[in-house]
């Protein structure tokens, strides 16, 4: 595995962790979920949603129990679309990881830049420890 996949800290005996997808820059954004087992194997998709329902974008992660995710990995399939299609739009995306509602460590992801075109898709991975 690379060595550059963030790691996000968890307590073990801590309650079921929750994530948050929140897109800036006032862009149109839908993602998809998943975890993945100690091996990056067997995806399983925690959560899809989009940010322009009235569906909070704040969920747990699966049914499962802290101590079952030391070594799992995360990953969010990420697409943005500029509401405006004038050059210069820029394009921001912040995933956030809490436990008991704290922020754990390691568990705030971003990416942000300029637009290239209209949309925009971002891939984040992340790793339990």
């Amino acid at each position: 595995m690379p060595g550059s996949i963030p790691q996000i800290g968890l307590d073990p005996a801590g309650p079921q962790p929750e994530i948050e997808v929140i897109f800036g820059q006032a862009q149109l954004g839908s993602y998809r979920c998943f975890l993945w087992d100690q091996n990056a194997a067997n995806p399983q998709e925690i959560r899809h949603g989009n940010n322009i329902d009235s569906i909070a974008d704040k969920f747990p992660i699966a049914q499962l129990a802290a101590a079952s995710l030391p070594h799992c990995f995360l990953s969010w399939e990420l697409l943005m679309q500029a509401p405006d299609p004038s050059p210069g739009q820029l394009y921001h995306v912040t995933v956030i990881v809490r436990q008991a509602g704290n922020v754990v460590s390691g568990g705030v992801l971003q990416d942000s830049g300029p637009f290239q075109s209209n949309t925009k898709s971002v891939v984040l991975f992340a790793r339990f420890i």
